[in-house]
């Protein structure tokens, strides 16, 4: 029955259409939850989406239950050299670079500051 699942899910990641397969993906895990091919599936699909943390959970739980899983050792090994690849002070110059406005916050924007 999680077959069916994981391949409408595969169907709808290679569509694009990440939300729909994650949808599959939570019925697939709630009939089958120790499968490792839907938590790998499901860690690529947040990969995708941006979502590192998210997929960084379901790799190790794929990993917990078939440690030889192909699909979660190259998205674990991946999100490890992107960790190790962006230093913290590579994100601290875009931050910086923002001009800052005098304004005092959201309420100063709307209540203070002087009239000219």
């Amino acid at each position: 029955m999680a077959d069916q699942y994981y391949r409408r899910a595969e169907g709808f990641m290679t569509k694009g259409n990440y939300a729909q397969a994650t949808l599959e993906l939570r019925d697939a895990l709630q009939i089958e939850p120790g499968s490792s091919r839907c938590h790998s599936l499901m860690g690529m699909v947040y990969l995708r989406q941006n979502q590192g943390t998210m997929a960084k959970i379901h790799f190790n739980k794929a990993l917990s239950v078939n440690p030889e899983d192909p699909v979660a050792l190259e998205g674990k090994q991946w999100l490890e050299q992107r960790a190790n690849g962006t230093s913290p002070s590579a994100a601290k110059p875009a931050k910086a670079s923002q001009p800052k406005s005098n304004n005092g916050g959201f309420f100063g924007g709307l209540f203070g500051g002087k009239k000219k």
